[in-house]
């Protein structure tokens, strides 16, 4: 047979049996070798996270355009509740109380009611005109209303001209109220 040699380690082998082992044995890394591209794992793990947070960056678009929408609709409100209540003040619509209706005859996605009270504070007829705006729309999508509120001179009453100076010489059209955005 073969004689026994000695390895550095200090066991006894032969060298027809170091040989073989050697064939078969694979390193994984020598020593002072710095290793080059990354593991499955590691891929795996950069590839999660990456998804993770694309996930969230999506969400967050979502909602950013969810609440742009609603401020683009609660400024569409607000202006057409101003433009019916301009008309009524001007004359151009009259001044008495109208249900829900479409604002436009040839799109229903806007409901505009206007109510008109008496106010019962001497010495000037004043009535309280609310111009109420709604979104057409079901109420699980959550629509936009908003109403206006202003006082204004009783159109139905004529004012004498000693009441004008009651006001100071100025148009009681300035008198008003806040409007209101609910969503």
């Amino acid at each position: 047979m073969t004689s026994p040699t000695k390895t550095c380690s200090g066991s006894r082998q032969t060298s027809e049996l170091t040989s073989r082992s050697e064939l078969w044995r694979v390193p994984l890394r020598k020593k002072g070798r710095k290793r080059r591209g990354l593991t499955l794992l590691e891929t795996m793990l950069a590839i999660a996270i990456l998804g993770t947070s694309l996930a969230a960056l999506g969400v967050l678009v979502r909602l950013g355009m969810r609440n742009a929408q609603h401020a683009r609709d609660g400024t569409t409100a607000q202006i057409i509740a101003e433009s019916v209540m301009n008309e009524v003040t001007a004359g151009s619509l009259p001044a008495e109380s109208v249900g829900l209706s479409p604002y436009d005859p040839n799109d229903d996605s806007w409901l505009v009611a206007v109510d008109v009270a008496p106010l019962q504070e001497p010495p000037l007829p004043l009535v309280e005109v609310r111009v109420y705006v709604q979104q057409n729309l079901g109420p699980e999508m959550r629509p936009v209303t908003f109403s206006l509120v202003r006082w204004m001179p009783d159109p139905t009453i004529e004012l004498p001209a000693d009441n004008a100076a009651i006001v100071g010489g100025e148009d009681p059209l300035l008198l008003e109220g806040e409007g209101m955005l609910e969503y």
